[in-house]
Formats: structure tokens, sequence, C-alpha cells
């Protein structure tokens, strides 16, 4: 229990398991922290720029350090369970081995308006925000995001059934050996809404625009980047398998690489010319309350009915 307000540290943090720039395992309130970029946090498992275990609320923390870790690996924190993370912002590269993430590595909670600013890498499931499940709103990638192995995704490398993805954009190269996606990798049964995905996906097979393989849902989402992959690639969906997709639209001439596995499929997977997506008739296709639509821009999506602190 308890809270942690405006602390700052800048020096090194080295542990083995639950590992914090300020708080190593969180059951209270850390609110208006900073860990700078004069030091380094560095451990095995749980490991976290802010705090390596997040059991309550995180809130407008910032963490500007390298984060080193072997598996769930955060730049706010290394493992979310069942908690709240809101807006916070990672500034430092964040190392790891299994599910790395810019803001939280492993997430059972709620990730919310947080931003990441900078490189994200591993091994197995590196994602801009999360390296793998829970939920996130709002948030937003600017930073590379690299997998050695398999499955890196630019807002979450993997999903899980209960994974609720909404509202989010990333600007970030993305590239895994396989399993690659502006959005997400891998979508397990979990479900993506109204997202936005730039950047350049690379990967050898299942390569999508906004999920690289998808056995979950993803709907009203947009794709403005680049493809490169082998086989299994579309700008939407590089495989869909026993999954669901809904009014989801990508630039056409930025990539026409099909929307889903080569193909665009009316109703789920369609790519338009830049003037049509940046006229008004997106807000007849998209989910109208979640975006922006303003004439000559793309649509952005509305965060104005996320949690604001």
């Amino acid at each position: 229990g308890g809270s942690v307000a405006k602390c700052t540290n800048g020096g090194n943090i080295k542990c083995d398991y639950y590992v914090g720039g300020i708080c190593g395992s969180n059951s209270g309130r850390i609110d208006s922290c900073t860990n700078k970029a004069s030091g380094s946090v560095t451990g095995a498992s749980c490991v976290g720029g802010i705090t390596g275990s997040n059991n309550a609320v995180v809130n407008y923390c910032t963490n500007m350090s390298i984060v080193t870790g072997r598996d769930n690996t955060g730049g706010i924190s290394g493992r979310n369970s069942f908690s709240n993370v809101l807006l916070c912002t990672n500034k430092g590269a964040v190392n790891g081995g299994d599910c790395s993430g810019g803001i939280a590595g492993f997430n059972d909670g709620t990730v919310t308006r947080c931003t990441n600013e900078s490189k994200v890498a591993a091994t197995y499931a590196a994602g801009g925000i999360v390296g793998k499940g829970g939920k996130v709103a709002g948030c937003t990638n600017r930073g590379e995001v690299h997998s050695s192995g398999n499955n890196a995704g630019g807002i979450i490398g993997v999903t899980k059934a209960s994974s609720d993805i909404r509202l989010n954009t990333n600007y970030g190269n993305i590239k895994a050996q396989a399993f690659a996606g502006g959005v997400c990798s891998d979508n397990v049964q979990g479900r993506i809404v109204s997202c936005v995905s730039r950047g350049q996906i690379t990967a050898s097979y299942y390569v999508g625009g906004i999920v690289g393989y998808n056995s979950g849902t993803a709907e009203s989402s947009i794709f403005y980047g680049t493809l490169e992959g082998s086989s299994y690639f579309g700008t939407i969906c590089g495989r869909e398998n026993d999954g669901t997709i809904e009014r989801c639209i990508y630039d056409k001439q930025v990539s026409d690489a099909g929307g889903i596995d080569g193909k665009d499929v009316p109703l789920k997977a369609v790519g338009y010319n830049t003037d049509q997506i940046k006229g008004n008739m997106m807000s007849g296709i998209l989910n109208k309350d979640d975006f922006k639509f303003k004439s000559g821009e793309y649509p952005e999506p509305n965060l104005g009915n996320l949690p604001t602190n």
C-alpha cells in the first residue's frame, strides 16, 4: 500500500527479480515520478523503468533510462497485474527476452493514454506499448519494435482472449523473423478496434499492416504504411484463421499488397485512394464516434471519452 509521488532517480538499479527505477513492486500508487537517463535498470524478470511489477496504479510517470531484462521487461512496468498504467511516457530503450513492451512487458491490466518514444527489442513478443496481453487504449508508439525471433507489434506483440486494443496509433517500423503487425503480430482471440498504423512492417511471413495473424477480431482500423514479406502478407492482415475482420481500410497508393493475404475482401479489408481516405466517405465506413474526421487529413483516433487520471 501507500503512495510515492514526484520522485526522481538518476542512479543504476540492478537485481534479479522485481526491479524498478522507482519501486521494485508497487501495491499502492506511483504518481509523477521520473527515472532519468543518467542511470539504467537491469534484471532478469519483471524489470521496469518505474516499477518491476505494478499491482495498483502508476500515473503520469516518465522513464528515460535503458531498461534491460530477460523476460517481462517494460519501459514503465515489467508486469502490470490486473492494474492500471495511465498517462506515462517511455523515452528509454527497452531490451528483453520474452515479452518486452515500451510501457509494460506483460499486461493483465489496463494501459491508457501512454506513449513510447524509444526502441523496443525482444526475442519473442515485442510490442511498442505492451509485449503480451491485457487492455490497451489511446496509446501511441513512435519507436522501432524488433523481435530477433517471432512476434513484433506496433502496439502489442501478442494478445490474449481478454485483450481489448482500441484507439491506438503506431508510427514505428516493425520487424520480426515471422509474425509482424502494425498493431499486433498475433491476435489470439483478442479484439482490435479503431486503431491506426503507419511505418514499415517487415517479416518473412504472417505480415499485416494491422495484424500479422488473426484468430480474434479486428475492426474499423486503418493502415497507411508499407509491407515487406515473402508469404502470407496483407495490408490489413497476413493470415486470417477463424477470426473476424470488419471494415478495415488501407491507402492503396502507399501500399497495394491486398487487404488479407494479398487480396481485398469487400466489407472486411479494402484499399482506397489517398484522397478518398482524406475525404468525407470514411465516416460511413469506420466507427464514426471513434475517429476525428477532417477534410484533407487522414482520420485519427478520438480519445475524448478515455480517462485522463
